[in-house]
This record gives structure tokens, sequence and C-alpha cells, in this order.
């Protein structure tokens, strides 16, 4: 699940960043400052969403705990 909010996360980021440049530039005659700031409301609640589940996940999990331990020993074997 923690993938996949941050997947999502990152693509609401990447949609910002892109979005402003092509709106600021007029690389697309469709995509201008106010159709970005459309979809920007709409992405940006997205976002927040998501953040705000990221919050109530726990943050550290038993099985988090064995992954990072069975990591721990393959390294120290090699």
């Amino acid at each position: 699940m923690r993938k996949f909010i941050k997947g999502i996360v990152i693509i609401c980021i990447i949609y910002f960043l892109i979005g402003l440049i092509i709106s600021i530039f007029g690389f697309s005659p469709k995509f201008t400052k106010n159709v970005f700031n459309q979809y920007a409301s709409i992405v940006g609640g997205i976002a927040s969403v998501f953040g705000l589940l990221s919050l109530g996940l726990p943050s550290i999990s038993s099985d988090d705990l064995k992954e990072l331990e069975i990591e721990s020993l393959k390294k120290l074997l090699n």
C-alpha cells in the first residue's frame, strides 16, 4: 500500500512540474494556465488525500523489521 501511495504522490508532483512548464511556455495551445489550474486543483486534492492516508498507516511493521534483518544478513554474508 505504501508503494502505491508513494507512486500516486510522485505522479502528482510530476504533473505539477511538467504541467506548469507546458502552460507557462505555451508548448500546447490547448493546455493553458487556466486548464492547468483546473486540473491542478483536482490532482492536488488527490495527492492530499493519499498523503493523509499515508499518515494513517503504521510507520514500521514487524514485516519491515524482518526484511531489514534479512537484508542485513545477506550483506554480511557477501
